[in-house]
């Protein structure tokens, strides 16, 4: 049951890494080509500051992406460690009450 929920939590993690960085090359991608077209055109400086903005704006975006993916494994870390220990708990308790089950019954 462990080594699954380790291999589901590197399906999760590298899933997010795979779909930040298609994110990223498509950003940068968009970058290139209006650097292109602006170069080729000539067109007036509010299109490139646009395109400046909206860069900045997907990356931000993409940051924010990846922290969210972080914190969301790091919450699903905890979780399974609190789930273990509940379950150590639950053996101890099940450990004594059987040892006092043979106590009892000696007498």
């Amino acid at each position: 049951m462990f080594f699954t929920a380790l291999k589901h939590q590197k399906r999760i993690s590298n899933f997010g890494e795979k779909t930040a960085n298609k994110i990223k090359k498509l950003f940068n991608g968009y970058k290139k080509f209006t650097a292109v077209y602006l170069s080729k055109c000539k067109k007036i400086d509010n299109v490139s500051d646009r395109v400046d903005n909206t860069v900045t704006r997907l990356n931000g975006a993409v940051r924010r992406y990846e922290v969210w993916l972080s914190e969301k494994e790091v919450k699903e870390e905890r979780a399974e460690r609190e789930k273990a220990n509940q379950l150590k708990k639950k053996a101890k308790k099940s450990k004594k009450t059987s040892k006092r089950q043979l106590k009892m019954s000696k007498f």
